[in-house]
């Protein structure tokens, strides 16, 4: 699963570059699932496999949602 480093290792880039660095990382793509913790954030990568596994939508389907600001930057 290279394409689960990849975007772990393209949002660490990018977040560095912005000056937001990585608390923890955990996890691995041969286990189909990494978790990258930022402190304020944590963003999971999944597999579609792991994803339908696990269900982490069930988990937080009664959560409010929270509209984030656009970014300008881009």
């Amino acid at each position: 699963m290279p394409h689960l480093n990849a975007m772990g290792e393209g949002l660490n880039s990018d977040l560095r570059d912005k000056a937001v660095k990585s608390h923890r990382k955990a996890g691995s793509a041969a286990s189909g699932w990494i978790v990258l913790d930022y402190v304020d954030v944590v963003v999971h990568l999944m597999t579609e496999a792991s994803r339908q596994f696990y269900g982490l939508e069930n988990i937080w389907s009664d959560a409010r949602p929270v509209e984030l600001p656009s970014s300008s930057a881009e």
